[in-house]
């Protein structure tokens, strides 16, 4: 079956190989869904592609101009295509057909964007147009969906003038129109959306006469509806688009029979649908328009399946919106249509997500939105219809800013559009007079390039020529000729073998080409140069007699005359390597290489290269690690020490156990700190073991390892105090005093603390009891973290309490601790931050009232902005600031702070900040700003008079007749002043009098109905009021109606 979508792509045909063959350019554009040809606007909307196209090139000819074709000489690269563009942007003109609630009007497009009134298309409540060609003649056609009247087809002569099919289709209260190929039969189908009537599918077949499916789709007040193939099964599916009820998904069986996907997606008063690829990932998504709710962006994951994007986009009465790349970053950007208030240009990030561009387009009621490029500037343009307004043309300048083209257009009340070249008949045809002869050439029929792609591996001349002719009496020739140039081919590694080298060779070692060489299809050696990005590690590089360091370059041509060398310089590893780039001058390069140098032999030695004495406090035990004793050799084998003489002042122990003269360890064994030291606390100062290192094979080395002993006085006491924060609790353990008593012997000589003086700024604690001066505490109560110090919170920096310290001999000596207390900035306060009530557009300053902030330390104390208001301006002594500025409490003592509200629809503001004080203290803030609303009255948007073709009969009153909306959008209610003379008013049945109330909601579904009661007069009338909660009202609005 084939769709819309896919249907150009379907044409794209091959000009290569047969010669004098006929291809078609353009079949007349009608199938180019939702692009620069015509945008079919809600809520009369077709199908939306994804993404949308680029203004594609076309040979146009007919009235406007001749065929062309243009003589071209083009340079490529080998192994690339190229595109020839024949003639861009040439669309002919894109018209508008207005659908009006009377009289509907074509008005035509002189090719500047400049519309004239050019004939009627019959006259009702069209509610909805749709543009495409229903007969299959060439010529754009237009289906016309009526309110309460048989939707009507007609058929375009080819000129612009239409004819009225004489097809009444249906009678239902139609409120969209989409048209697609529903059945596979490549034609123009219709899918018909109703007012709670049932939507309904009418087949084409073929000649632009329709016939009822039989299908009657849901029971809803459907609004909108837009077609694409949802669910990837290259069928056109349905979109459907409700008012206070759910948003549905139709599936298309592909033989036009549609299935309820049974999704039901929000519940808002749905007035437009717009369907496209909205976040890239090849899924067609759903822009939602609502009246008096957040528009939304529903996602599809795949499969026809949405879920809610998440996003709230504004809050008008929206009732129109058309996709397209308004700003020309390829993603598809939304112009949202409002009622009551100024249209919206909506921004796309690409990834589904929209942005306000805050441009307020008009003030009108706007009803439909029709987007293509109407001045022929290759962007996209917008056609507004209004009701009760003229139409709109507002024009893109290409970044997405629109502007009023100053064009008043009708001034009927106008519910929808479609935009469509329905003038231009004709179009071009393209023959190959002469194929490239190193090469081929094909047609995008779709965007009308010729696509030139040289044989592979080609460079060098090649021509072709084409010809464009009419079919009619117009014809041009062009030749084309093409010169492929050749690509640089990158340098390729030939050989890298590496080398290997004996120890025992203390000589440099040329590398020659048969072990490294680089080579390359278009230069020399002597082009090919190596840049040097890693160097050996226990060797020398040279090129000739200078060393090569990283960075540092050197040619192939210097290895093939052997000017590079290595030489080993040391032996404390089995291999070496270095790495390298090339470069061959012309943009070729080869990524990362590395060559290796593998050391071996028969007679490698061993080597102590870490023989650094173990130094430790008398009495105290310690680990020799690999920092002080290493011996290695190439290869990597364990090596073995045997001990061939005892230290005298200690014991050397393995895990634990004393090693003997005689016993083994191994330099795994160092490595993991398993071998220590065990000084016997004497009174020296050196002591020394001697050892033989050994491996498998290799001759063993001999050496001796010294230590040096740190001496202890007696009675001495290390006391390196301690610091705390100011106010806090903190341990005095081991580590600040631990008490090392005489003879280096703690296990057996316990010591005990007394106090001779305390703390002045503190108390010092013992499990949490205070310690008075001669209280005594131990060794053993301070190593468990049972003594604390309490500081009083002052300002002071230190303190400090003496100790004496006995031992069980007598011995004994007293000592200061000294404490050191780092004060504490507690961080600014932040006293006063009460907001403000503004009203709109005004101005009020932010003072200490409103902010206020202190310190318990005499700090400096600044505010750092750290996110501005959004709807308004905060300002500095009438400066503007912006976030990481910074005022002062100077400033707001001053009165200098203020803030201007600016956008008058806002609520609310807020603006965030951190209170910050010159040492370092920090508060972050928030600013919050009420904005107190100028509530708008109620106005009437549509008061129709009421005819009443059989009295007697209940009349529905709907908003068709009655519609009222509130710019703030606040609730509100009608009330009645007087009463229908002739006849009832009922609400849901019941009879209303003077003073009874009903809303805009039973209004729009349907139960306010009028019942005559007297058939013998021609007309009735009642009044009302209508008031908001806010206080606004519209004072006596009266209905009448008509009693046929």
């Amino acid at each position: 079956m084939m769709n819309l979508i896919d249907f150009q792509a379907a044409t794209e045909n091959l000009l290569a190989n047969s010669l004098g063959e006929v291809f078609s350019l353009a079949t007349p554009d009608l199938f180019t869904p939702l692009s620069s040809r015509f945008s079919p606007a809600s809520p009369a909307l077709a199908m939306a592609d994804s993404p949308l196209p680029e203004i594609s090139p076309e040979i146009n000819v007919g009235q406007k101009r001749e065929p062309d074709a243009a003589n071209d000489t083009i340079i490529i690269s080998e192994n690339t295509s190229t595109v020839i563009e024949l003639l861009k942007n040439d669309f002919g003109d894109l018209d508008v057909i207005i659908g009006n609630d009377g009289t509907n009007f074509l008005w035509q497009n002189n090719g500047k964007g400049i519309l004239t009134n050019a004939g009627k298309l019959g006259s009702s409540f069209s509610s909805a147009i749709a543009l495409g060609d229903l007969d299959k003649d060439g010529d754009l056609d237009a289906l016309v969906g009526n309110y309460g009247k048989a939707n009507t087809v007609w058929l375009n002569d080819g000129t612009g003038v239409y004819t009225d099919s004489g097809q009444s289709l249906g009678d239902s209260l139609t409120t969209a129109v989409a048209l697609g190929d529903l059945d596979g039969d490549e034609d123009l189908d219709l899918f018909e959306g109703n007012n709670r009537q049932g939507n309904k599918v009418w087949l084409n077949d073929g000649t632009g006469k329709f016939t009822d499916s039989g299908q009657s789709l849901g029971n809803f007040f459907t609004t909108a509806i837009a077609l694409a193939d949802l669910d990837g099964n290259q069928t056109l599916d349905v979109f459907e688009g409700n008012a206070g009820q759910p948003n549905r998904i139709w599936l298309n069986n592909g033989s036009g029979i549609f299935t309820d996907s049974g999704q039901t997606l929000g519940n808002s008063f749905t007035k437009a649908v717009a369907l496209g690829d909205l976040n890239g990932d090849n899924n067609i998504d759903a822009f939602i328009g609502n009246a008096g709710q957040p528009n939304q962006v529903w996602l599809n994951q795949g499969g026809g399946v949405f879920i809610d994007s998440q996003q709230a986009l504004g809050n008008a009465v929206t009732v129109a919106v058309a996709l397209g790349d308004l700003n020309g970053d390829k993603h598809l950007d939304v112009f949202v249509g409002n009622a009551g208030q100024p249209s919206e240009v909506w921004l796309n990030d690409g990834s589904g997500k929209y942005t306000n561009t805050q441009q307020k387009l008009g003030n009108s009621l706007t009803q439909s939105v029709a987007l293509g490029d109407l001045d022929n500037d290759q962007d996209v343009d917008a056609f507004l219809a209004n009701k009760l307004q003229p139409n709109k043309v507002w024009l893109n300048d290409g970044s997405g800013k629109f502007t009023d083209s100053g064009q008043n257009l009708g001034n009927a009340a106008s519910l929808a559009v479609a935009l469509g070249d329905v003038d231009k008949l004709r179009s071009d045809t393209l023959r190959l007079i002469n194929k490239p002869t190193n090469g081929t050439v094909q047609l995008k029929r779709e965007t009308g390039e010729i696509v030139y792609t040289p044989k592979p591996n080609f460079n060098g001349d090649d021509q072709f020529s084409y010809q464009v002719f009419d079919g009619g009496t117009y014809s041009t020739t062009a030749e084309v000729k093409v010169t492929v140039l050749p690509v640089n081919d990158a340098p390729f590694i030939a050989i890298n073998s590496g080398i290997n080298l004996s120890p025992e060779l203390k000589k440099p070692q040329p590398i020659t080409k048969a072990q490294l060489q680089v080579m390359d299809v278009e230069q020399s050696a002597a082009e090919l140069t190596y840049t040097l990005t890693e160097s050996p590690t226990i060797g020398t590089f040279k090129l000739g007699e200078t060393e090569l360091t990283v960075g540092k370059t050197f040619t192939q041509a210097d290895i093939d005359s052997n000017k590079l060398t290595y030489e080993l310089t040391k032996l404390e590893k089995p291999s070496d390597r270095f790495s390298f780039t090339v470069s061959d001058g012309q943009g070729g390069e080869l990524v990362p290489q590395t060559f290796n140098i593998n050391i071996g032999g028969a007679n490698i030695p061993l080597n102590l290269v870490t023989n650094q004495a173990l130094t430790l406090d008398e009495g105290r035990d310690a680990a020799i690690t690999k920092t002080n004793l290493e011996t290695v050799m190439l290869g990597g084998e364990n090596i073995l020490y045997t001990l061939t003489a005892l230290p005298k002042a200690g014991k050397l122990n393995k895990n634990g156990t004393e090693l003997k003269l005689g016993d083994k360890f191994t330099q795994e064994e160092i490595n993991s700190n398993t071998i220590t030291y065990k000084h016997d606390g004497s009174k020296t100062v050196t002591d020394i073991f001697s050892f033989t290192a050994t491996a498998p094979g290799i001759p063993a080395i001999t050496g001796s390892f010294n230590i040096a002993v740190v001496p202890l006085d007696n009675n001495e006491n290390i006391n390196v105090g301690f610091s705390v924060k100011a106010g806090e609790t903190a341990a005095i353990k081991t580590a600040n005093l631990p008490g090392i008593q005489p003879q280096n012997n703690p296990e057996n000589n316990p010591v005990v603390y007394t106090l001779t003086s305390l703390p002045e700024n503190g108390t010092l604690l013992v499990n949490g009891t205070p310690l008075g001066l001669g209280n005594t505490l131990t060794q053993t109560q301070i190593n468990n973290n049972e003594i604390n110090y309490l500081h009083n919170g002052t300002e002071t920096t230190s303190d400090r309490f003496t100790v004496t310290i006995f031992d069980t001999k007598g011995n004994s000596i007293t000592t200061e601790f000294n404490i050191t207390v780092n004060p504490v900035n507690n961080p600014p306060g932040l006293e006063i931050n009460n907001g403000m009530t503004i009203k709109p557009g005004a101005i009020a300053i932010i003072g200490e009232g409103a902010l206020f902030s202190q310190t318990t330390e005499k700090a400096e104390i600044r505010y750092i902005l750290t996110n501005t208001p959004t709807s308004g301006t905060l300002k500095l002594a009438e400066n503007p600031l912006s976030p990481g500025m910074v005022f002062t409490p100077a400033d707001l003592a001053a009165n200098r702070l203020t803030y201007q509200q600016e956008l008058r629809d806002a609520k609310s503001d807020v603006f965030t900040f951190n209170v910050v004080d010159s040492q370092g203290g920090e508060t972050p803030g928030t600013f919050n700003i009420t904005i107190t609303p100028t509530n708008e009255s109620p106005t009437m948007m549509t008061l129709r008079q009421l005819t009443l073709r059989k009295p007697g009969k209940p009349a529905v009153i709907n908003q068709s007749y009655l519609q009222a909306i509130d710019p703030n959008n606040d609730p509100f209610t009608y009330t009645l002043v007087s009463v229908p003379a002739s006849g009832t008013l009922l609400l849901n049945g019941t009879p209303l009098k003077i003073g009874s109330s009903f809303t805009q909601d039973q209004v729009n579904n349907h139960q306010l109905i009028y019942q005559n009661t007297n058939g013998s007069v021609k007309k009735d009338l009642f009044s009302f009021t209508v008031a908001d909660t806010f206080g606004g009202k519209l004072n006596n609005q009266v209905f009448n109606i008509a009693i046929a």
